[in-house]
């Protein structure tokens, strides 16, 4: 089964963002950012990408701007782009894909530049960690992580595959990016998301992908004191409320 642990503000591309405009192919000249993705033991990085977004404070938890291919043995990337300012990070899923939450086990820079592109390739290189560590260095409260267990139902008890558990800090209104987010629930609806210990939470069931992010389902609120919690279920509605 699938994990996952994401801070959607910090590292996550949404399923959505398969809208990004691809960086390698779509040159705007000879100009972007270029360097090499390495690995925690610094290993050159094969099979990671590099998301950018336009601007100094861009939202990153929404669609990137520009992706660029997947690197290679070498672990090089390249992305070209028009004069302008952006922010970048790398990031490299286990199952091959390049956009959606990730998994436990998948790999993410902490580092996001500001890149100032007038004339000529910036290089920019990017180390992975894993995403305990990855986070800790964001956050240090994320340290103590615990993880929330459960299936995804219907309104019938029919397992719901595909969807993702999601947790807003508090309280959340339906359209709001959620704060963690799981990977898609398993053939048996089933899930699993890490949030950090003692917080308070809103968990609810979600759909991401192409059409955008949809809550499909609340569960309500979860006080995470100190330990993992299991048997959660989150129940779809066919009348979602805007807020629990």
């Amino acid at each position: 089964m699938i994990l996952a642990l994401v801070l959607a503000a910090a590292l996550l591309a949404p399923g959505a963002a398969f809208a990004a405009q691809d960086g390698a192919s779509a040159a705007h000249g000879e100009a972007g950012i270029e360097g090499v993705v390495t690995g925690p033991s610094g290993q050159p990085m094969e099979g990671a990408y590099v998301y950018v977004y336009t601007g100094e404070f861009p939202a990153l938890g929404t669609p990137p701007d520009f992706v660029s291919d997947r690197t290679g043995a070498d672990g090089r990337y390249t992305v070209y782009l028009p004069k302008g300012t952006y922010v970048a990070f790398a990031r490299k899923k286990q199952n091959g894909e390049r956009f959606g939450p990730l998994d436990k086990n998948d790999l993410a820079s902490t580092e996001r530049p500001i890149v100032d592109i007038e004339n000529g390739m910036v290089k920019r290189d990017f180390k992975l960690y894993g995403l305990r560590e990855a986070f800790s260095m964001l956050d240090p409260e994320l340290k103590r992580l615990i993880v929330i267990r459960g299936a995804i139902r219907d309104a019938a008890g029919r397992p719901e595959k595909g969807l993702c558990a999601v947790a807003f800090k508090g309280a959340a209104v339906n359209g709001e990016m959620p704060d963690y987010i799981s990977a898609p629930s398993d053939e048996n609806g089933r899930y699993e998301i890490y949030v950090p210990a003692a917080s308070k939470l809103t968990l609810a069931a979600a759909r991401t992908g192409p059409a955008g992010f949809r809550v499909m389902g609340w569960y309500g609120k979860v006080n995470a004191a100190g330990k993992d919690i299991t048997g959660v279920s989150i129940v779809l509605s066919k009348k979602v409320l805007s807020k629990k």
